[in-house]
C-alpha cells in the first residue's frame, strides 16, 4: 500500500544525491595546498628524476554548462624549491663529471576541461584538464661529493627550462551552500615534453558561485 511517510523519507534520501552542476552558475575558484613532484634535472645525462614536495597555488573558474557538466579552467604556480640529484653525470670540456647536481626550481601552466558533478550539499565530481606547464630552474650547480666535503665543479649551467604538455585526471569533494563552497580536489598530472614526467596536486579549493 502506497503511504506518503514513505515517499517523504525516499526523497530526503534520494535528493542530495540528484546531479547538481547548477546549470548557468558561474563560479570563481581558488585552491592552495601542496603537490608530490617527479623532477627530471636538468643538463644531466638521462635526466635523472627526484621525487619532493613542493607548495601549490591556483586560480580558477568554472562554468555549469548542465546540470551534470561544469567546464573548466585555471591557472596553477607552484613556488620555488630546492632539489638535489645524487648520482647526476653532467658533460663538460673536460669529459663527463658525476656528482649531485642541485638547483632552485618552480612551475607554472595553464589547464582547461570538464567535470561531471553530482549531489547537492555534498558534491562528487569526477574529470579530466589538458593544458601545459613551464618549469623553470635557476641557481644550478655541480658538485664532487666523492671525496667526503662537497665540492663546486664550477661548470656555470645557465637558467634552463622545461615545457611540457599536461593530461590530468582529477576527483573532487566539496561541500556547497547557496553561492559557496569549499573541498578537496586532487589531480594526477601526466606531463609529456622534453621530458616526460609526472606530478599528484592536492589542493584545498574555496569557490563562490554567481548564478547567470
Amino acid at each position: 500500500m502506497f503511504r506518503p511517510g514513505a515517499l517523504s523519507a525516499f526523497l530526503i534520501l534520494v535528493g542530495p544525491v540528484a546531479a547538481r552542476a547548477d546549470r548557468g552558475a558561474l563560479s570563481l575558484e581558488l585552491g592552495a595546498g601542496g603537490s608530490i613532484v617527479n623532477v627530471r634535472g636538468p643538463y644531466a645525462t638521462g635526466a635523472p628524476s627526484q621525487i619532493g614536495t613542493s607548495w601549490a597555488t591556483s586560480l580558477g573558474a568554472s562554468y555549469g554548462l548542465s546540470n551534470h557538466l561544469e567546464l573548466t579552467g585555471r591557472f596553477f604556480w607552484e613556488p620555488p624549491e630546492q632539489f638535489v640529484h645524487n648520482g647526476a653525470t653532467v658533460s663538460s670540456p673536460s669529459g663527463a663529471l658525476t656528482g649531485s647536481l642541485t638547483e632552485h626550481t618552480q612551475r607554472f601552466g595553464a589547464l582547461a576541461g570538464a567535470r561531471y558533478v553530482f549531489g547537492y550539499v555534498w558534491r562528487f565530481s569526477a574529470g579530466a584538464d589538458i593544458g601545459w606547464s613551464q618549469r623553470s630552474f635557476s641557481k644550478l650547480d655541480h658538485f664532487d661529493v666523492s671525496t667526503g666535503a662537497p665540492r663546486s665543479y664550477g661548470l656555470q649551467l645557465a637558467d634552463t627550462s622545461q615545457a611540457s604538455f599536461v593530461f590530468a585526471p582529477s576527483v573532487a569533494v566539496l561541500w556547497t551552500g547557496d553561492h559557496f563552497a569549499v573541498g578537496l580536489a586532487p589531480r594526477f598530472e601526466i606531463l609529456t615534453g622534453s621530458v616526460s614526467t609526472w606530478s599528484v596536486a592536492i589542493p584545498l579549493t574555496l569557490a563562490w558561485s554567481w548564478f547567470l
